[in-house]
């Protein structure tokens, strides 16, 4: 599991992990918050390992993914200006703006990777959702940003799907190689207030879901998507949509809701291709269905 603690009696190992047993943090008055990583055992009684991340502000850790060979995935945010100092080898670049995401990769037995882990962001603040991860180990992270700056793709992947910053705040989808780098980096996003708030793969593939504010979202024409519910409903609508493997065009749009206010918070796919999409909704009557609704 993963996530962030302001306790400095966590459940720790002091023979592994970057931080040991030991908590990081702002002193007093500000509270200390870093972010953590715990393996329990299956049957829930035993924690086999556990560490800290983070530095001297607030770290978080938001999710996490694992390869086939179990290898952990960890994606969350920092304010800190050298998350993890110099326990964070091979760390591409330092933070940049007010919040910016990090990914760390950790073995099956809790050790950091060398020359994987990473900042991800801009000059604004980048908050990461969710973070999924294919067999082999390419990480596909999915959030918000308020930065206007986010880095792009690599070379050989193409145009991003959406290669500009829109405005207020814009959702993201970034990738990466199984080394850390690499990968494309698009923002899904209008003219107004917009967010990734899941993903899951199939293949190289990322489905995605989230909210949106904006009638123009992700390069549409106004009030438009291909999907099953074409037309943007005003307040706020959720939207579930597949990135293909390079990032420069979706294959699978539609937005999610109806006049109240509508989000996406998870999405799943059957071995067939159906989209399963859950969330939240002051719609009333929701989206049209075959079968009898539950008041």
């Amino acid at each position: 599991m993963s996530g962030m603690t302001t306790s400095t009696d966590y459940y720790v190992d002091d023979t592994i992990g970057p931080h040991g047993g030991h908590l990081t943090g702002d002193p007093p008055p500000r509270t200390p918050s870093d972010a953590i990583v715990t393996k329990i055992s299956a049957g829930g009684d035993t924690v086999h390992w556990s560490t800290y991340l983070g530095s001297y502000h607030q770290d978080e850790a938001r999710e996490l993914a694992l390869d086939q060979y179990q290898n952990v995935y960890v994606t969350g945010w920092t304010n800190s200006s050298y998350f993890q100092g110099n326990d964070f080898p091979g760390a591409t670049n330092t933070s940049y703006g007010d919040t910016d995401v990090f990914l760390a990769k950790l073995s099956y037995t809790g050790q950091l990777a060398t020359g994987y882990n990473r900042y991800f962001g801009g000059s604004g603040s980048d908050v990461p959702s969710s973070i999924a991860v294919t067999p082999s180990g390419k990480a596909f992270i999915v959030g918000r940003t308020s930065s206007n700056n986010l880095p792009g793709s690599d070379t050989g992947y193409g145009t991003p799907f959406q290669n500009t910053y829109t405005g207020n705040t814009d959702g993201f989808v970034a990738s990466f190689n199984v080394y850390g780098g690499g990968g494309y980096r698009t923002y899904l996003g209008g003219d107004n207030r917009d967010g990734v708030t899941r993903i899951t793969l199939s293949g190289d593939t990322a489905w995605v879901c989230g909210y949106t504010w904006s009638s123009n979202f992700a390069k549409t024409d106004p009030g438009t998507l291909p999907g099953l519910h074409g037309s943007y409903q005003g307040n706020r609508d959720g939207f579930a949509m597949a990135i293909n493997p390079l990032g420069t065009n979706y294959v699978y749009a539609t937005f999610v809701g109806g006049g109240g206010s509508d989000t996406a918070h998870g999405i799943a796919l059957t071995p067939d291709g159906a989209c399963w999409v859950t969330g939240v909704t002051t719609t009333s009557p929701f989206e049209p269905s075959p079968i009898n609704s539950y008041d």
